[in-house]
């Protein structure tokens, strides 16, 4: 069988990478320039920073000029191809990309592990199989019998939690984080039909020897204490929400209607005025006129909604919701003094985050236990963010683009970053440009991609009204079908319920551009 390869020279390998790392230009343009696979280039680049590829031996040596030659153009490297070298033999041999690997299918209690090697001499692959425990016994045997295989790769799935204990006890016994791999289950899925547990370690095995994996990011051990700490936190949190919420269903099963004077029942006022009432203080009306005063109701108005009677047993369970309400706070503050010592050697950072506009400390804090202090597995900014799960997906078949969400990334640090809407992204970029080169945030990026989120919005308003048979002129918004103004409150969207348009004032019409002027 007959089959093309190309070939890359050391000198050839060494130029790309001088382009990504000297020059500082994108490796994914410079893989397209150079007809060069990314997760080849990124391996030259990260070769090249250790020092590696320019002292490793060319296996090259052999061929022809013409075959591995280089151009350079004033710097750059012209956009040349390999030639490739045609090797003819019996039966076709596909390159392992290490020689050893072990493969691991993880459970709850139990670890199935499968190790492949290739043996030269004889030309055949050498496999090993075995099965352990989770116990913490369980696991030093089963890292003693991966170390002592030693192989070059050790790939698992990650599912769910579990594969946390197995790793560390990897770790424990030498293993670092080049030569463990975890890897998305949906990537590595079965056939259905041809799924046991011998068959997924060997599936494993195979998928880590000839390197058709995507690891995925795993910070220190560190930064996995810290992530515990602060998802179990923003679990509390949404508990505690839905703790209050079902307070306040309560009192309106009482026919407490407070919604009817508070704005908002989790402010500091309605909170206060609920607390007096609970623990029924004997001055209560002096605490609404005290509390109130900032209100839109009224004193006398507050007094009447909280003027009902109820039953002594459904009193009794208001007040036991309040005590699990005021239990579940306590329990998120002391979770968030933890996170805050375990952060302490990382203030500077934390300082750093609580400059971009939208991240406060406790944000700060929270996206720093997801993605750690440091930068070097992802290649760029794009990677991080798509890690993040706030950059659009790729879904084109046949020439033709079809609808794509963006990928499932982070659920925890994309849902502190999303509640910025639309510049989530932008942030994203700051936050890794921050803390992989110690840069400064930028304030004028910021504000031009918060003016082009506005211009955008515009744009695609005006279109709206446009459909809606409304027309945009200086003296307003006209009816095209009657020539009657649209007269409208001034400032900001207002929602206009005739054929369920939303309008813009006039007012703000001009203040986006005189900002598009600018």
């Amino acid at each position: 069988m007959t089959f093309a390869r190309r070939i890359y020279t050391k000198e050839f390998r060494i130029n790309a990478a001088k382009l990504v790392v000297d020059e500082h230009r994108p490796a994914t343009s410079v893989a397209e320039e150079l007809n060069v696979s990314p997760k080849t280039l990124h391996s030259w680049v990260k070769q090249y920073r250790e020092g590696s590829l320019q002292t490793a031996a060319d296996k090259y040596d052999s061929v022809s000029p013409e075959q591995a030659e280089t151009a350079f153009l004033g710097g750059d490297m012209a956009k040349c191809t390999p030639k490739p070298v045609v090797v003819t033999k019996s039966t076709a041999t596909v390159e392992a990309m290490y020689a050893s690997a072990v493969g691991i299918d993880v459970h709850a209690d139990l670890l199935f592990c499968c190790y492949q090697t290739f043996n030269t001499t004889s030309g055949e692959t050498i496999s090993d199989h075995a099965s352990f425990g989770t116990k913490q016994s369980e696991l030093s045997s089963f890292s003693a019998w991966v170390r002592e295989r030693n192989p070059e790769i050790v790939l698992m799935e990650s599912t769910g939690i579990l594969w946390l204990s197995a790793n560390e006890a990897l770790e424990n016994v030498g293993f670092t984080n080049e030569q463990l791999a975890l890897v998305n289950a949906r990537d590595v899925k079965a056939v259905k039909g041809r799924k046991t547990d011998r068959v997924d370690a060997e599936r494993l095995t195979q998928i880590a020897r000839f390197g058709c994996f995507k690891k995925s990011f795993v910070p220190a051990k560190v930064f996995r204490e810290m992530r515990a700490i602060s998802r179990l936190y923003i679990k509390s949190q949404n508990d505690l929400s839905r703790a209050q919420n079902r307070l306040h269903k309560l009192l309106n099963a009482t026919g407490c209607r407070a919604r009817q004077v508070f704005s908002d029942l989790k402010g500091v006022a309605a909170t206060i005025i609920l607390e007096a009432w609970f623990d029924e203080v004997e001055d209560f009306e002096a605490v609404v006129r005290s509390k109130g005063r900032r209100l839109r109701a009224s004193s006398e108005e507050i007094m009447d909604a909280l003027n009902f009677s109820t039953s002594d047993c459904l009193r009794q369970t208001i007040r036991l919701q309040r005590e699990n309400i005021l239990r579940l706070k306590q329990f998120c503050e002391k979770l968030l003094g933890q996170l805050k010592v375990m952060q302490r050697p990382y203030e500077n950072i934390i300082s750093a985050l609580t400059t971009i506009p939208g991240i406060k400390e406790t944000s700060a804090r929270l996206l720093l236990s997801e993605f750690s202090d440091n930068m070097d597995s992802f290649p760029d900014s794009e990677h991080f963010a798509s890690c993040l799960g706030i950059c659009p997906g790729n879904n084109i078949s046949a020439g033709k683009e079809h609808g794509s969400g963006a990928p499932k990334g982070n659920k925890w640090a994309r849902t502190t970053l999303t509640e910025i809407a639309a510049i989530a992204h932008k942030v994203a970029v700051s936050i890794y440009s921050m803390i992989k080169n110690g840069e400064a945030f930028r304030d004028h990026d910021y504000s031009e991609a918060i003016r082009g989120h506005c211009l955008e919005r515009l744009s695609r308003e005006i279109r709206r009204t446009q459909h809606q048979n409304f027309l945009l002129t200086d003296a307003g918004i006209v009816d095209a079908a009657t020539g009657g103004r649209v007269f409208l409150r001034p400032g900001g969207f207002i929602p206009f319920m005739k054929k369920g348009l939303w309008c813009l004032t006039l007012s703000y019409l001009k203040r986006a551009v005189r900002h598009s002027d600018r």
